[in-house]
């Protein structure tokens, strides 16, 4: 029974690192796109 929870609490800890990375993204894209519409009010 441990192996399959250390499989469990591996699948869990990646599916966590892709939603964090997933987050970072959405962030990302969210800024560059303020930015990109600041430079064209701007302009």
């Amino acid at each position: 029974m441990k192996e399959v929870e250390n499989l469990l609490t591996q699948e869990e800890t990646q599916n966590m690192d892709i939603n964090e990375t997933c987050l970072q993204e959405q962030v990302t894209e969210e800024i560059i796109s303020d930015y990109e519409m600041d430079g064209k009010t701007d302009t």
